[in-house]
């Protein structure tokens, strides 16, 4: 160190040249390293999507039902960085269809969304119209029941009268004679008749 006058972690002279962004060592990898992790966050967004559509669809969809991610990692683990251009615009072209396909698929969803709190509306409203015709029908079955217990009545005192031949407030006869004056009970006075 004497003979080179170089001392390691020693602050540059004055008169240094002020670093700038192609002097970064790190650069390049801090660059990889975030286009990696895009494409770790697109692939588990693209399998959290397709896992949830495939619910959504049914248990006789399977997995089937799961569009087919594109080839986005690479086999061997090496930096994702494109060979040539033509690789590149059509891995653009990949996420671009995914990004048309998930934006298509949230618009549906908020579709149904809509449709969905539309029906739960007019499901309540009939809720409501039928609580209330329930209400009605069962005044109405109140009162055929007080009908009918009124009826099974009368219709045992009919059958009791005809057992018994004995029919109270029954009119008279047409040949029966007409009452006279004898007849009157309240000939002799009203207070006569009640002692």
């Amino acid at each position: 160190m004497l003979k080179t006058s170089v001392y390691p972690g020693a602050s540059p002279p004055r008169d240094a040249p002020s670093p700038t962004a192609n002097d970064d060592p790190f650069r390049e990898g801090v660059e990889i390293a975030f286009k990696h992790s895009l494409l770790v966050i697109f692939v588990f967004v693209y399998y959290v999507l397709m896992k949830t559509i495939a619910e959504m669809r049914g248990p006789q969809c399977g997995s089937s039902s799961l569009l087919p991610l594109p080839k986005l990692i690479p086999a061997k683990e090496e930096s994702v960085v494109t060979p040539d251009r033509r690789d590149g615009e059509k891995f653009m072209g990949e996420i671009e269809q995914s990004y048309t396909k998930l934006t298509d698929f949230f618009g549906a969803l908020a579709k149904h969304r809509k449709r969905g709190q539309h029906l739960l509306a007019e499901i309540e409203r009939a809720k409501r119209c039928f609580t209330l015709q329930l209400r009605d029908v069962t005044v109405v079955e109140d009162a055929y029941q007080k009908f009918g217990a009124g009826i099974d009545e009368v219709c045992t005192e009919v059958e009791e009268m005809l057992k018994t031949s004995v029919y109270p407030g029954a009119s008279p006869p047409r040949d029966a004679p007409s009452p006279t004056a004898n007849d009157d009970p309240f000939r002799e006075g009203v207070e006569i008749a009640f002692k």
